[in-house]
């Protein structure tokens, strides 16, 4: 959906696209773009009425082609908080040709997993279970060679009915540390805890 509107002169670009909603659509997750600057923000009715999470571009470092939305109750009161799931699957694209000389390529992918709790508008946790960087360059001449490089991580996210998440079965590069270690986390206090 593109919007154009005109203002003293100046043309501005807007366009919002909706990533993931639930079944019922009752939460939404947006992307705003205007001109070259990007929101990316939760919707969800809240007693009859609209409310707004706007998620930090700093928080939120990965873009992302989709999204997938589960509700589930973790504290026991309110609303329920919501398990957002991210992806991206960005594949292997020619990349720059330098003088002739070098030429390079990348390709991306991500499983990214967030709990929010709605009724305080707080980011509980967050994993990342999968993560594939791959690029190669290849230099031309006489002595033409390619240099692949693949950093990777994996593990086997879960969360159950009562809102305890496990991370299982890690896979890693030498190169690469994960964002969680394996085991068991509970929540308590308002905030989740290894066990």
């Amino acid at each position: 959906m593109l919007n154009l509107s005109i203002t003293f002169g100046q043309v501005s670009h807007k366009l919002v696209h909706i990533v993931g909603s639930t079944k019922d659509s009752t939460i939404q997750v947006l992307f705003e773009q205007v001109d070259t600057k990007m929101k990316r923000f939760i919707i969800f009715e809240n007693n009859s009425s609209k409310d707004t999470i706007i998620l930090s571009m700093t928080d939120n470092k990965f873009h992302s082609n989709t999204c997938k939305i589960e509700q589930i109750q973790i504290d026991g009161k309110g609303l329920k908080e919501i398990h957002i799931t991210w992806s991206l699957t960005k594949p292997f694209g020619l990349g720059d040709h330098i003088g002739g000389q070098t030429s390079w390529g990348e390709q991306r992918k991500f499983i990214n997993h967030e709990i929010w709790n709605l009724d305080t508008k707080e980011r509980l946790f967050s994993a990342v279970s999968f993560y594939s960087f791959k690029e190669y360059t290849t230099i031309h001449g006489v002595d033409e060679k390619t240099i692949n490089t693949h950093s990777f991580w994996s593990y086997d996210f879960s969360i159950g009915e009562d809102g305890r998440i496990t991370i299982s079965n890690t896979k890693r590069t030498q190169d690469q540390i994960p964002d969680n270690a394996e085991g068991n986390y509970i929540f308590a206090d308002g905030k989740y805890h290894k066990q």
